[in-house]
């Protein structure tokens, strides 16, 4: 199978293989038609060109209108529906994506998630100010809760250090169970009794459980 290395505007530079059409469709190097059965170049990030462009008609002979219909074999299908960028994950507006073609079976299963044609942001900087800002907040996400586990972790220890023993709270599961008073507590969390009060009415103080403060 012939193949042809092409750069794309972006700098990008591919393997277009030669197979032959089996559908119709346009030429974005020429802007004819592309018929069933011709030699054409393919690669899922241009679809579809002409091996040999034919020559144009009488109808684009005049300057301005081969500037109207010429393209460079990288012209962009925008996406008619808003979709997700498959780079990224965030949405993609109707008409501002680049709308692209899978034909391997491999691509379709972990690219396209069994859909043949996806969509990537049409503005690769965008798309990379996406997954950074993404990266980010996933960091701060991540260091935030690492705080907050070492803040929970300072207060039972600091109350168990009194002699009580610390449990998990089962009182909104089992009506055995109940939650007393606050006895201690951090910037966001709170150490509160924990009581049995079964088989009888009186309780009895099991220790305490660490709950998170309502609102902070």
């Amino acid at each position: 199978m012939e193949t042809k290395t092409m750069t794309l505007k972006s700098g990008e530079v591919i393997e277009a293989r030669q197979i032959t059409a089996s559908f119709p469709g346009k030429c974005p190097a020429c802007g004819g038609a592309i018929k069933p059965g011709e030699a054409i170049w393919y690669h899922k990030r241009i679809y579809a060109r002409h091996v040999n462009c034919p020559p144009p008609t009488a109808q684009v002979s005049t300057p301005q209108a081969q500037v109207q219909t010429q393209a460079t074999h990288d012209e962009i299908r925008r996406n008619r529906r808003p979709d997700y960028c498959r780079r990224c994950g965030h949405m993609v507006p109707a008409g501002e994506g680049s709308l692209v073609h899978l034909e391997d079976e491999e691509d379709i299963d972990f690219i396209g998630k069994g859909q043949t044609w996806i969509v990537y942001h049409g503005d690769k900087v965008l798309c990379d100010k996406y997954i950074a800002d993404d990266k980010r907040e996933k960091q701060e996400k991540e260091t935030q809760e690492a705080a907050l586990k070492v803040e929970r972790e300072e207060l039972a220890a600091k109350v168990a250090a009194t002699g009580v023993e610390q449990h998990d709270d089962w009182s909104w599961d089992d009506y055995r169970f109940s939650l007393g008073d606050t006895i201690a507590e951090s910037e966001h969390y709170v150490a509160r009794q924990y009581f049995d009060s079964y088989p009888g009415p009186d309780k009895v103080l099991l220790g305490f459980v660490i709950k998170a403060k309502k609102g902070v």
